[in-house]
């Protein structure tokens, strides 16, 4: 249990560790990109600001995720996944490296900034291809793009509204239609940089695995044992079994808080509610950690991130008066309301969990 507990924590340091690279260095390139926006003109970059765009944007989400489903239960090839994957990364990658050139080189011919930031771009789709265990970094740098693209879109209702349509899409993916678990396995199984994930090796007892098909045990000691690798053999001579211990986040569970943290910055032109933003939703993270590690199972992310969101902010507004008392009061109840529903499903779905196995 002490081993146990201790990959347990250097797994949730790495996943956290990845999330606020990803929230303070898009809240810089967002600055990189602000900067250049006069105050007055902010307003004219929002392409989405009504319920209507927002229900757009939802609307492709849910088209892209039904399309990946599809896609991977019809090709089993690998060209298909790396042609989608490196386009991505590429798009998102591409803005990010426009937005550090285009502030450190101002005065750079355009078309060359552009040209430069496109090689880059490709460059880490390659890289990524050659050296798989670039997954994180190109799901890092496809965060921070995505996050920043649509936070200086977005005005803050509407990425708050953003997030709340996903939050709620998230529940249903995950624990009624199951179509984002289903995603997630031929994301993870085929390495690509749509989330990121930290893998340890730990061993178990074997008296610990009594519920388990004995055919199916032996059937894994014999392939681990064909491992060439002395660790591996060591904890089986001990009477131990080698089990992977694995936590994933997604992409959008990156770049989604982004984009709320990011718009946040038009509310008062400075980064305060930025931060508090990302305080609140790193809350959110630590919670999904602790309830995944309980129950040892999918779960969706958004929603606890949104509650974290909601509340810090809630707060805020009340602690700055910068809002009136209804609208904190709003935020911070929205906030606890959908922590107590995911709270309750991610229960419900424990106690079914429970039953199939017993």
């Amino acid at each position: 249990m002490p081993m146990q507990r201790l990959i347990d924590s250097r797994q949730i340091l790495h996943i956290l560790t990845l999330f606020l690279i990803v929230q303070f260095a898009g809240i810089l390139v967002a600055f990189m990109n602000y900067s250049t926006i006069p105050v007055a003109e902010l307003t004219n970059t929002q392409i989405a600001s009504s319920p209507i765009d927002i229900l757009a944007y939802i609307g492709w989400i849910v088209l892209f995720a039904i399309f990946l489903v599809i896609f991977s239960k019809i090709y089993k090839g690998k060209w298909g996944y790396v042609i989608i994957e490196g386009f991505a990364i590429a798009v998102a990658s591409f803005f990010v490296f426009l937005s550090i050139l285009g502030y450190f080189f101002p005065n750079a011919d355009a078309n060359l900034l552009l040209a430069i930031s496109l090689f880059l771009g490709i460059s880490l789709v390659a890289a990524k291809n050659k050296m798989p265990n670039l997954r994180n970094t190109a799901a890092v740098l496809s965060g921070i793009g995505i996050g920043v693209i649509l936070g200086i879109s977005f005005s803050f209702g509407a990425a708050m509204l953003f997030m709340l349509f996903i939050a709620f899409y998230d529940y249903i993916a995950v624990f009624v239609t199951k179509h984002m678990i289903t995603l997630a396995n031929a994301v993870s199984s085929r390495n690509l940089a749509f989330l990121v994930g930290s893998s340890e090796v730990r061993a178990v007892n074997k008296s610990s695995l009594e519920g388990t098909n004995k055919k199916e045990l032996k059937e894994y000691i014999g392939k681990v044992k064909k491992i060439d690798n002395p660790i591996m053999k060591k904890v089986i001579e001990q009477g131990m079994v080698p089990i992977v211990s694995q936590i994933q986040l997604g992409g959008g569970d990156l770049g989604i808080p982004l984009v709320v943290a990011v718009s946040a910055y038009q509310l008062q032109f400075n980064y305060f509610f930025s931060v508090v933003c990302i305080i609140g939703a790193t809350a959110g993270l630590v919670a999904t950690m602790y309830f995944l590690k309980r129950f040892e199972r999918p779960l969706p992310a958004i929603p606890p991130l949104f509650s974290g969101i909601s509340v810090a902010v809630g707060i805020a507004f009340l602690a700055t008066g910068y809002s009136d008392l209804e609208s904190s009061v709003a935020l911070i109840v929205l906030g606890l309301s959908i922590t107590l529903l995911g709270m309750y499903l991610t229960l419900r779905s424990g106690e079914r969990n429970a039953k199939k196995t017993a």
